[in-house]
């Protein structure tokens, strides 16, 4: 049986490894029918974990950046409400 040294598309690398990670296929029923090697697979699934880390560690990242955004604009809020309740007790006194 000779493999196939060409090019994959990424969508024809995704949907490989998710047959790998959704256990539709098993391993060696994969290598056997789309004729690729165990090399191959396994850096297709590096690959796959890898980019889903870094999503994963992207969205950690934005969460904790719009949670600071959001800690600030609070603080801001505060005080402005801190110079409203100020200004009311003046008005009120004069």
């Amino acid at each position: 049986m000779t493999r196939h040294y060409g090019t994959y598309t990424t969508e024809f690398k995704m949907q490989i490894v998710k047959l790998y990670e959704n256990q539709l296929l098993s391993r060696k029923d994969i290598l056997a029918k789309y004729n690729i090697s165990p090399s191959t697979l396994d850096r297709w699934i590096l690959n796959y974990q890898e980019r889903n880390a870094i999503c994963v560690r992207n969205s950690c990242i934005k969460a904790v950046e719009e949670l600071s955004l959001a800690r600030q604009q609070l603080k801001r809020i505060n005080k402005e409400k801190n110079i409203l309740k100020q200004a009311t007790i003046i008005l009120a006194t004069s």
